[in-house]
């Protein structure tokens, strides 16, 4: 009951306020007259949306893999007003666990996939499947199918199909350079591995941010312990759960 009631309010005051950006989520019960709270056009608008507030053209490709996952990715090509037939250097920004290709800006002005922009790239954000920008051709997101899957898949068939777009589109295979971050190099990992030919054709650089390659030598009790779970499913269903929790937690001081 106290949980709702709490939904109730944040919910009513979202509603009431032209703020909708809180440093905790404690301040958002006050969102209307905190000072602290503030308005971020960004919050509400789409991915091709934000791109173009700071200046840059934004284009979208649906990319299908081999098991029926269709997927949308974006990418930043030029300025608005940029008239120029220069090659640019390919860069795929792929999210981490419980994200997707928003997270690469939020930041806004100082958001990783303007920053590249800037810097002259070809920058290309990456989806995956069970993301909002995902569905599937058969199974529909109720079907128990749908997410049956883990970073295993993500490795070997979400990053080779949106790798072969990017180097289909920009005409540039071997030039790519792959930034993964937390679960998207754990993805970079699998695919490397188990599809060696493919990776050395079209990558030129992969970097990993916070890299994910086991869980064997962490010194957490909880975390070691999820090292013997044999099935990644609900590996990642827990950590999903745990990590979202631990982020309200602490967001919270």
């Amino acid at each position: 009951m106290m949980y709702y009631i709490e939904f109730l309010i944040l919910t009513f005051s979202l509603v009431a306020a032209k703020n909708n950006v809180c440093p905790s989520h404690l301040d958002y019960f006050t969102i209307t007259f905190n000072s602290k709270c503030w308005y971020d056009p960004d919050v509400d608008a789409t991915i091709p949306e934000i791109i173009n507030n700071y200046g840059f053209k934004s284009e979208s490709y649906n990319v299908t893999t081999l098991d029926g996952y269709i997927i949308e990715i974006f990418r930043i090509p030029s300025k608005l007003n940029e008239i120029s037939n220069k090659t640019k250097t390919p860069l795929i920004l792929f999210h981490g666990m419980a994200r997707d290709a928003r997270s690469w800006l939020i930041l806004g002005e100082d958001s990783p996939a303007i920053y590249y922009a800037k810097k002259g790239y070809d920058v290309w954000l990456a989806n995956r499947r069970g993301t909002e920008y995902s569905s599937h051709i058969k199974y529909s997101r109720n079907d128990k199918e749908f997410w049956n899957f883990s970073f295993h898949e993500m490795g070997t068939m979400d990053v080779p199909t949106i790798i072969e777009k990017v180097a289909d589109v920009s005409k540039q295979p071997g030039n790519i350079i792959y930034i993964g971050h937390s679960m998207g190099t754990t993805a970079s990992f699998v695919y490397c591995s188990l599809n060696i030919t493919h990776c050395a054709k079209n990558l030129k650089t992969i970097i990993s941010l916070a890299p994910v390659a086991n869980f064997n030598h962490m010194k957490i009790p909880m975390c070691h312990t999820m090292s013997y779970f044999t099935n990644e499913l609900e590996v990642q269903q827990f950590l999903n759960n745990f990590c979202q929790l631990n982020c309200f937690f602490f967001s919270l001081f």
